[in-house]
Formats: structure tokens, sequence, C-alpha cells
């Protein structure tokens, strides 16, 4: 037996050791850490700085993974299939029109992640069109960043359980 299998299998065994033990403890790399689940983030946002600043703001998180970013809304959902966000970050702008957002947000919402719209200037009509399609949140892009992190956690949480569930 290789080193490498019996190192493989001493980890699994450890991990089901403490797993009995304390469910929430977990293995990773040979270290014991408590369970946090990720949230999964996915950034659509047609202004390439502001994305790049999403990006780096989000990041700051330890309980957020941002697993890619476009600029089109089109091509973010082709990529959902394949990076499985749990949360989607969608610029107002990118998608249109108040009625093409709320199409946007239909289609994501029926491909499985929570979507969050951020926008520079807040339309009720919009904001309404984006909730009844299934958006989980409406928020001004001025938001700050610890808001913004905790408003992503919240969702992605929810996100995260309705899937165990």
């Amino acid at each position: 037996m290789s080193n490498e299998v019996k190192t493989n299998s001493t980890v699994r065994l450890v991990t089901r050791f403490l797993s009995f033990i304390h469910p929430p403890l977990r293995m990773w790399s040979g270290c014991a850490l408590l369970a946090v689940d990720t949230i999964r983030l996915f950034i659509v946002e047609k202004n390439s700085k502001v994305r790049q600043a999403l990006e780096a703001r989000l990041s700051s998180s330890s309980r957020i993974e941002v697993v890619g970013t476009t600029q089109d809304a089109e091509e973010g959902m082709r990529k959902h299939t394949e990076l499985k966000p749990d949360v989607v970050l969608l610029d107002a702008k990118t998608a249109g029109r108040p009625e093409s957002v709320a199409d946007v947000v239909r289609e994501l919402d029926e491909l499985g992640p929570s979507v969050i719209v951020l926008t520079s200037y807040a339309f009720e009509t919009e904001r309404e069109a984006a909730l009844d399609s299934g958006a989980a949140q409406y928020l001004l892009k001025d938001i700050d960043s610890e808001a913004l992190i905790r408003e992503i956690e919240s969702i992605g949480k929810s996100r995260i359980q309705e899937t165990k569930d």
C-alpha cells in the first residue's frame, strides 16, 4: 500500500471519528476545522471597475467565495451550470429595462440560486418587478461593505439550508 493511500485512509478514519464525537467538526487537509458553509457568489455587473471592486470587497469575507464574474446576464445564466453559485449579485443595468430585470431574475431563480439585485438608482417599478419575479433582495449600490456581506450571508445561508433539506 502506498503512503498516499495510507494517508487518505487515515484521514477518512479520523474524519469519521471526529464527526461521530462532534458532528460539525470536519477534516480538511488533515486539520480539524469547524464546518462553516461557504456561500458561493457569482457577480453580474456591467461596469468592469465596479465588478472588480465588488469582488475585492466581498472576497474579504471568509464565508463568501466569489466563484465568477461577468458583464453579461446571459453569460451568467450559462455559467450557472458550471459554477453552481448559491447567490447571484445582479446589476439591474446589466439586464436592461425593469421588465428585463424581472425576466433575468425569473430565469436565474428557476436555475436555483438566490438573486440579489443591485442598482444605482431605485425605481419602484423595477423593485416590485424584481421582487415579484423571485429576487431575494433589491439593494442600492451605495450600501456599505459590511451590510452587503450580511445580506449575502443571510440569503446564502437560507439558500444552502434549502438545498440541504
